[in-house]
């Protein structure tokens, strides 16, 4: 069987596994006839199928990848991805989510039948990561972002060779969060219009709201928690002590009592002088008591 019509099959029976037909007017067995049997028109039918999916978009890397390989050989650099694709792979798998395409050395994945699933993954993924022992690299600076909207699946190519390709903002979205979550002390970065969709979020896993940021292709300001199950149990028991006077200072934030918050954060601080979010509310609320330019009323964290 020639690679053209293996690939075509996996394209197809990849998109079923996501409810969606990329040929929907052709049978799987015509994806096995040689080439030649594939008329123009069913290529056509398959460069012009496309399909819009509500999903739970998750983004799992490393934060400091294009640093850390620098110092790395070409060898080295395939062996450092594959150590982190072989763990993140088959979690996602397990839980029912869909790889969707790799990035340095991460991998976007969709789950659209069971939304928890994809951060009961990104939780996994982190444990596993936490985990590793290879004193050859440095895995400290993996993270994930997890977001949830439509996502437009589709076929692209010549009529010759295809591949599938997904366009989406959320999947813009979960590498975005994937990409600050060391600037606000987190390993695992969700929006709260992900978290209203899991039943008893609260009580079912361990977050904390680190504030809002503004979407500016969504037009909204959207909440983002932390969701530290995936950190170190040193730094859970940190967060855990400090959560609610935390989120208390958040909320003064959002209300512009500057003053009030940043008393907030500095107690935070003082129990853990680590957390990087707690040190960037009180720069930020420094900057807004000052009413510095760009800074005047500000109730957010971040612009996207």
């Amino acid at each position: 069987m020639s690679i053209k019509v293996i690939l075509a099959k996996i394209l197809y029976d990849w998109s079923r596994r996501l409810s969606y037909d990329v040929l929907e007017a052709a049978p799987t067995a015509e994806l096995t006839h040689p080439p030649d049997s594939v008329s123009k028109t069913d290529n056509r039918k398959m460069l012009n199928s496309q399909k819009s999916i509500p999903a739970a978009v998750l983004y799992a890397n490393l934060t400091d990848f294009s640093d850390v390989v620098l110092s790395l050989e070409a060898k080295d650099i395939f062996r450092y991805i594959n150590t982190i694709l072989s763990k993140l792979l088959p979690i996602i798998e397990q839980n029912g989510g869909e790889a969707d395409s790799f990035s340095d050395a991460g991998v976007t994945a969709l789950f659209s039948h069971d939304y928890r699933s994809a951060l009961v993954s990104a939780i996994s993924m982190c444990q596993e990561i936490n985990v590793i022992s290879d004193p050859d690299f440095d895995f400290s600076q993996f993270a994930v972002g997890v977001c949830h909207g439509s996502v437009m699946i589709g076929v692209v190519g010549d009529g010759k060779s295809y591949s599938t390709l997904t366009i989406s903002e959320y999947t813009g979205l979960a590498k975005y969060l994937q990409s600050i979550t060391s600037k606000y002390y987190s390993k695992i970065l969700i929006t709260a219009s992900y978290a209203e969709l899991i039943d008893d979020f609260s009580k079912r896993f361990s977050s904390r709201l680190i504030g809002y940021a503004y979407l500016t292709k969504l037009k909204k300001l959207e909440k983002l928690y932390d969701v530290y199950d995936g950190d170190t149990l040193e730094v859970r028991n940190k967060k855990r002590k400090t959560k609610l006077m935390f989120e208390k200072g958040v909320g003064l934030f959002a209300e512009q009592k500057y003053d009030d918050a940043r008393l907030h954060f500095v107690e935070v601080l003082k129990a853990d002088r680590q957390d990087l979010a707690a040190k960037e509310y009180v720069y930020l609320c420094d900057k807004c008591s000052s009413n510095e330019a760009s800074f005047s009323q500000r109730t957010y964290l971040e612009v996207w």
